[in-house]
């Protein structure tokens, strides 16, 4: 059995970019398509910054840690959030409306 080739400082480096880049482009989309107040999307925000630091500290301590698994478990998480925070068309806030893309949004004055 052949010993795996060690990554290059590049290859690692551009693989945690993409990574943490990934990560924020998916959670802005959430939150801009969100439709959720200001005061709502901070509450979001608190929340995700709340397990970035959980996460940072715990990369401290145990120097091993998947970081693109952590980043997908706090974006399921933040959606969650985002869907229990939306509100529903008639007021009960189980049943959650799916957050509007923009494409969806620039038709609902179109016959």
């Amino acid at each position: 059995m052949t010993e795996q080739p060690r990554p290059n400082l590049a290859s690692v480096e551009a693989d945690l970019f993409g990574t943490i880049f990934a990560f924020h482009k998916k959670t802005m989309t959430l939150l801009r398509e969100s439709s959720l107040d200001d005061g709502k999307q901070k509450v979001v925000a608190d929340r995700i910054k709340t397990l970035l630091d959980a996460a940072t500290a715990e990369m401290k301590q145990s120097q091993q840690i998947n970081l693109a698994e952590r980043l997908d478990a706090i974006y399921e998480q933040a959606k969650r959030l985002v869907h229990e925070l939306l509100p529903s068309d008639d007021g009960d806030h189980r049943k959650k409306a799916k957050p509007r893309t923009r494409r969806q949004k620039g038709r609902e004055n179109k016959p």
